[in-house]
């Protein structure tokens, strides 16, 4: 019975003491993925048998092995957390794994099949980058801001190269004929005319794809008197000698239709091609405008001018008089439609920058079917600067009005006009040249710029060229998804034969985007900042 008890205690001490042992190599295994085949082997044991001391170490030496086991993996998997959140995984390039051997975390790398499969979709990752970096990348000039959208744009605007507000709107106009022919620039006193409106619809959609639809009316317009005259009032000629003075006018109307496409292709590069038709409505072009100056020895001026003028219509102007209705305009407007192509070529050359290129080719010339050819004549004399500039007591009116006074009284005029059929081609203006966006600092600010050159009416006698350019700054305040939902641009360039500086407001909540803008203009840079023209522009989108 003695027997019994003391093998009976000194049983129940070695099993408390292989117990706690087992406890404590447990808790090492506790970070292990695999814990268990450490539970597995330990289980092995058949408690219900008597321990003997062989038993007993062999429980440790298993114990101490799993130990050196467990600290062997802990060691080699500190680079990798298995628990850690999936866009932390691995591959990604913040994490550059030891596939040194020994290297666990190199080993479940390795394992495709394992890992890949079973954590890995190519859409989960497209879709967590995209909430990263919400920021749009900027892979066209103009950024569109909606799927679908339509809207108008309109603008307008009316200068001179050398008259302005402030000295025209005085009480008492004060004419100074030598500085007005020194400031008067070389091109001589012209008069610009710009107008506008077009209605779109667009469809932006994944990869760059873009359709769109406009239609709308261009007219541009100008009438310039030589800068000979402004001399000859400032500084005269000799006795008998005579001066030769021109004067030039020349405008063009188009209504048009346009469908863009717009892709992006090669790695990178966004291409938009335009194919327009597009029918002119009026040309109007000087075929002659001079006159000559004398003096005479009775202190006289004597003017002999000439004029031709061809206007070139759709529509006849002696039957729209007669008997106007909107069919007649229908019936003639639906024949004699030209044809162009403009197109576009955006890359992305640096995270900040775009360039485009781009240009407008004409194809098929539209036609124009009627002309009226007007004369006009005007002989006369001036009764002398003196007359017409008075002195501080002359009371008979102003500078104008004598001017008025003295053609009534001292001139005779005549005019005619004749109308014909005719078959006109008219192109619209060929243009060519490249556009930057530049954000140095972020979407928040870009920075733009635009050279180019273009062509009025060519491929005829009367084809005149003409240099584009604009520099424009732009802030705003950005916001994922939708863009700039305020802004502010500031521009100045050169564009339609008019120095523009303009200012333009815009708000944009996506569903809504409204742009406004006033400028300042001249057909001459330094009298653009005096006010001599003034321009408005308007732009409205919706959509979403």
């Amino acid at each position: 019975m003695k027997k019994i008890i003391l093998i009976s205690t000194l049983a129940c001490f070695v099993a408390f003491g292989a117990f706690a042992k087992k406890n404590k190599k447990a808790e090492a295994f506790a970070d292990l993925e695999n814990s268990t085949a450490v539970e597995s082997e330990s289980s092995s044991i058949d408690n219900s048998s008597p321990l003997d001391e062989g038993s007993i170490s062999d429980l440790a030496a298993s114990s101490d092995s799993a130990s050196n086991a467990s600290d062997s993996f802990a060691e080699a998997s500190s680079d990798y957390d298995v628990s850690a959140p999936l866009k932390d995984r691995p591959d990604d390039p913040g994490i550059v794994p030891d596939r040194s051997a020994g290297d666990a975390s190199a080993a479940l790398l390795d394992d495709d099949d394992s890992f890949e499969d079973e954590y890995f979709d190519p859409e989960d990752e497209e879709e967590v980058i995209l909430v990263k970096d919400p920021k749009f990348v900027r892979d066209r000039i103009d950024m569109p801001h909606r799927t679908f959208e339509m809207g108008m744009k309109f603008n307008l605007g009316v200068n001179n190269s050398y008259l302005n507000a402030s000295d025209m709107m005085v009480e008492n106009l004060v004419v100074d004929v030598n500085k007005i022919a020194d400031d008067m620039p070389d091109n001589g006193l012209m008069f610009n005319l710009l107008f506008g409106y077009n209605a779109f619809s667009n469809l932006n959609l994944k990869n760059g794809v873009h359709v769109g639809f406009n239609a709308g009316l261009d007219m541009n317009g100008n009438f310039g008197l030589g800068k000979e005259i402004f001399e000859f009032l400032a500084n005269g000629n000799g006795l008998g000698q005579s001066i030769k003075v021109t004067g030039d006018a020349y405008a063009d109307a188009f209504v048009h239709t346009d469908v863009t496409v717009g892709l992006t292709i090669l790695n990178g590069y966004h291409l938009e091609i335009t194919p327009s038709l597009f029918r002119p409505v009026a040309h109007v072009v000087t075929e002659k405008a001079v006159g000559d100056l004398k003096n005479s020895s009775d202190g006289k001026v004597y003017l002999d001018a000439k004029a031709k003028l061809n206007i070139y219509t759709f529509l006849d102007v002696n039957e729209a008089k007669e008997n106007f209705t909107p069919d007649l305009i229908l019936n003639q407007i639906k024949n004699g439609w030209g044809f162009d192509i403009a197109s576009s070529l955006d890359k992305q050359i640096m995270k900040s920058l775009c360039l485009q290129a781009y240009s407008r080719i004409p194809i098929v010339p539209g036609r124009l079917n009627y002309k009226t050819e007007l004369l006009a004549s005007a002989d006369g004399h001036f009764d002398g600067l003196n007359t017409l500039l008075g002195d501080e007591a002359d009371d008979d009116g102003d500078f104008g009005e004598k001017l008025n006074k003295q053609f009534k009284e001292n001139f005779s005029f005549d005019s005619s006009t004749s109308n014909s059929s005719v078959d006109y081609s008219l192109h619209r203006p060929f243009r060519l040249g490249a556009q930057v966006a530049w954000e140095p600092f972020g979407t928040w600010f870009t920075v733009g710029g635009l050279l180019g050159f273009g062509f009025k009416d060519p491929f005829s006698s009367n084809s005149k060229g003409y240099m584009e350019y604009q520099i424009s700054s732009k802030i705003g305040l950005p916001v994922p998804v939708i863009g700039q939902i305020l802004s502010l641009k500031l521009s100045s360039g050169y564009l339609s034969e008019s120095f523009i500086h303009e200012a333009v407001f815009g708000v944009n909540f996506r569903a809504l985007e409204f742009n406004a803008g006033v400028s300042v203009q001249s057909s001459s840079f330094a009298s653009s900042f005096k006010g001599s023209g003034l321009g408005a522009f308007i732009y409205l989108a919706y959509g979403w």
